[in-house]
């Protein structure tokens, strides 16, 4: 199969710039990527990593990525850029947040998928890979520390940008994205207080064997192709900016 042949294949499921960078790559990963491309199921030998769609070779697999213990330094930033973009603004972020659910709460949709108990809902800037433009209008400066980020996955069907509510009582059961081509990012914006008296009272994220809070302002990165659920049994609700990027092993 001519190049051409190839490349016309692997735009089912890769941008056109990382067409080029595939064809340069050892023969099993693009004989992966074609076989994928071409609907064949490749599935993952790691323990807890399921993803429903696909499973790329020689990628690292990690089910978290950057976690808020992990310190960031000039190895972190180099690898996961975004993450001080991020926290850098992340009041800024916050406060279009506030501007969008008093103003438009009843415009965010419901995620029905994997929710049991309470409500979690989002509003999409970019959904399946497609820029929602009335709503990047909404909020400007989201938008564009988005838009400031090239790892981000634009024009991709398996990529979102979107706040996430997750309203007290709720529980996303376990399960997995589809790929382990991509990262998730989440942004902490607003995290229910813990208390300390009642071990019950907790909101938190499990992915694969690990389980961690979130932090406000802190972010953190995981492979959803790995089996993750959250529980927010407190009083409040949990807000996220959640982000999916490329994984770096295909853009470095």
């Amino acid at each position: 199969m001519d190049e051409s042949k190839q490349a016309e294949i692997l735009r089912r499921i890769l941008p056109d710039d990382l067409i080029p960078i595939v064809h340069q790559c050892p023969s099993r990963f693009k004989n992966t990527l074609l076989k994928v491309a071409n609907g064949e199921r490749v599935r993952s030998n790691e323990r807890f990593q399921y993803p429903t769609f696909f499973t790329l070779p020689e990628i690292e697999a990690t089910p978290w990525h950057i976690s808020p213990d992990t310190p960031l330094n000039e190895n972190t930033n180099q690898r996961y850029p975004y993450v001080k973009i991020l926290n850098d603004n992340w009041q800024d972020i916050l406060e279009e947040f506030n501007e969008i659910i008093q103003e438009r709460e009843a415009e965010f949709d419901h995620i029905q998928a994997s929710t049991r108990g309470g409500k979690w809902k989002a509003f999409y800037l970019y959904n399946q890979g497609i820029k929602d433009e009335a709503n990047c209008q909404r909020c400007p400066k989201t938008t564009q520390i988005i838009e400031s980020i090239q790892a981000v996955m634009r024009d991709c069907g398996l990529g979102y940008v979107y706040f996430s509510f997750v309203a007290p009582g709720t529980h996303i059961t376990p399960h997995c994205g589809p790929a382990n081509n991509k990262l998730r990012v989440h942004l902490p914006l607003i995290v229910p207080p813990e208390d300390s008296t009642d071990p019950a009272k907790r909101c938190r994220m499990r992915v694969a064997e690990e389980l961690h809070p979130w932090v406000v302002g802190k972010t953190i990165v995981f492979d959803d192709s790995f089996e993750h659920e959250v529980k927010n049994t407190t009083d409040t609700p949990r807000v996220i900016l959640l982000v999916d990027v490329w994984h770096p092993d295909l853009t470095e």
